[in-house]
C-alpha cells in the first residue's frame, strides 16, 4: 500500500483513552501532534472544540492542521449532550478545516442489529437509542463534506475492559444461553486503524474497526474462567433484558486497506489486559 496522505500536523480532539494513545503514536512517528480537551491533564491544548471562535484562534496561533481526529466522548450523556458535542464539533471542523483529512470516531452500535447477523458498512443503520441517531447525524455531516468515519467496536486494552472488570468482581453474568455475539477492538489495534485511515488511499467514507473473530458471551466468560480459575458469576443478579446489540461486525473493508489486528479476538488480547489489572495469568 502506498501512502496517499502524509500528516505533518495532527490535531486530536478528545484526549481520553483512545486519544491519548493516538497522540503518543504520532509523536513516536515524529509527527507534530496536539491533544485538545477541556480537562487539563488530558490535553496539550485546553479548548472547547465545539466553539468555532476558540478553534479559529487556536489555528491562528498554532497553524492549521492537515489531519484532524474527532475522538471526543460525552462519558454518557443524553441526546442534547451528544448534539452539543459531536454534531457541533463536526460543524466546526468542517467549516474551519475543509481541506484537512477529517476522521470521526463513531460506533458499530449504530447498526442496531439484534439477530446475530453480520454488519458491513453497507448495512442500514437503525440505532437503538436517540444518542445513536444524533451520532449518525454527525457522521452524515462529516461524510457529506468528504470526511471519513471509523465505526469502532467497544474498546478494551491496558487498564480498561468493562466486561473483564465485571467478571472479576462478580457483577457480570451470562444470561440464558449466553449466545449474544460480542465485538471488541483492542486499543492498540484501534490506533493502528486510525493511523492507516490517516495515510491511505481511502476509497470509502466509512470503515468498521472491530476484531476479526467475534465471540458469544458464554465463550468469553468460559475462556475468562479458564484463565483465572474463577467461576462464571451466577445468573441470579442478571437482568432478563438482552442489553445492546447482537451482531457480528465485519472489518473486511479496513483489512483490504492493509489493517491486520494484532489481537484478532478478545481472547487474544485479554491476557495482557488481565496483567494490567494486576492479575497473573
Amino acid at each position: 500500500m502506498v501512502a496517499e496522505h502524509h500528516p505533518r500536523s495532527v490535531w486530536i480532539l478528545g484526549g481520553g483513552y483512545l486519544g491519548a494513545a493516538l497522540h503518543e503514536y504520532w509523536l513516536r512517528e515524529g509527527v507534530e501532534s496536539r491533544r485538545f480537551d477541556m480537562v487539563a491533564d488530558r490535553a496539550d491544548v485546553v479548548a472547547d472544540v465545539t466553539r468555532g471562535d476558540v478553534m479559529a484562534a487556536k489555528a491562528a496561533e498554532l497553524g492549521e492542521p492537515d489531519t484532524v481526529f474527532l475522538c471526543m466522548s460525552t462519558s454518557g450523556g443524553d441526546c442534547d449532550d451528544y448534539r452539543r458535542l459531536y454534531v457541533r464539533a463536526v460543524e466546526v471542523v468542517n467549516e474551519l478545516f475543509p481541506g484537512a483529512r477529517r476522521i470521526l470516531c463513531s460506533s458499530t452500535s449504530l447498526y442496531g442489529i439484534l439477530d446475530g447477523s453480520w454488519a458491513t458498512e453497507a448495512h442500514a443503520c437503525e440505532p437503538l437509542h436517540g444518542q445513536g441517531r444524533v451520532l449518525l447525524e454527525a457522521e452524515r455531516l462529516l461524510r457529506q463534506s468528504g470526511g471519513i468515519v471509523a465505526r469502532l467496536a467497544p474498546l478494551y486494552g491496558p487498564g480498561r475492559s468493562v466486561l473483564l472488570r465485571r467478571f472479576l468482581d462478580g457483577s457480570g453474568c451470562v444470561h440464558g444461553a449466553g449466545d449474544r455475539w460480542l465485538n471488541y477492538v483492542h486499543r492498540d489495534d484501534a490506533v493502528a486503524a486510525l493511523a492507516l485511515l490517516a495515510v491511505s488511499d481511502c476509497r470509502h467514507q466509512c470503515y468498521n474497526v472491530a476484531d476479526a473473530v467475534p465471540m458469544v458471551k458464554a465463550d468469553v466468560y468460559g475462556y475468562l474462567s479458564e484463565l483465572t480459575g474463577l467461576d462464571i458469576p451466577a445468573d441470579d443478579g442478571c437482568s432478563s433484558r438482552r442489553g445492546g446489540t447482537n451482531q457480528r461486525v465485519s472489518s473486511a473493508l479496513l483489512m483490504a486497506l492493509g489493517w491486520q489486528p494484532l489481537y484478532p479476538s478478545f481472547a487474544d488480547g485479554v491476557p495482557g489486559v488481565l496483567e494490567s489489572f494486576g492479575f497473573e495469568v
